[in-house]
């Protein structure tokens, strides 16, 4: 009788957040992705699958990956595009971030990330800061962000991205408080 996988929750990494989007931004280049809506193909060609829901309180996580690798980014079909692209970078991120230091510790395991997180866990608080630095990065790279912002402002940086306006000021904002 074979037993019933474990499923984890991630494992942080403790990187800054520097570290962190240059790592996103190398692996944005690395994957050939250009914006939010090349995130489906990203996700099955790296072994995932994308399941939309119809209404969020139907399923128990957003990202679940079984210990082979293969995994599963879940979300409501009532979101607005922009928000799923940023959801999927955000799981990916995860993937990049997390997974292995998961499997490095417990080989047989797979890994779950809660569609909502209890704030009282701050390894998980601090897993999915990381994931969202990762996103914002990978969806919306340093340089480029900032040219597109110069021309066009926030609505611009979400247009040309795919991400909503909320994310596009988010990132702005950190790249121009962060500026040298």
């Amino acid at each position: 009788m074979t037993s019933a996988t474990e499923y984890l929750r991630p494992i942080e990494t403790g990187m800054a957040r520097s570290e962190i989007e240059a790592l996103a931004e190398r692996i944005r280049i690395e994957t050939g992705v250009q914006t939010g809506y090349d995130l489906d193909e990203l996700i099955s060609t790296r072994g995932g699958q994308v399941r939309r829901i119809d209404f969020e309180d139907h399923w128990p996580h957003a990202l679940r990956v079984e210990p082979d690798g293969s995994f599963e980014v879940c979300f409501s079909t009532h979101r607005p595009a922009r928000c799923s692209n940023t959801t999927m970078a955000v799981e990916f991120g995860h993937i990049v971030l997390h997974w292995q230091r998961v499997r490095d510790v417990h080989p047989d395991a797979g890994m779950r990330i809660p569609v909502r997180i209890d704030d009282a866990d701050e390894g998980l608080i601090r897993s999915r800061q990381e994931a969202r630095f990762f996103a914002d990065a990978f969806l919306m790279p340093a340089a480029l962000a900032r040219e597109v912002f110069q021309k066009g402002g926030a609505n611009a940086v979400a247009d040309t991205f795919g991400v909503t306006i909320m994310r596009a000021e988010v990132r702005m904002t950190r790249l121009l408080k962060y500026a040298s």
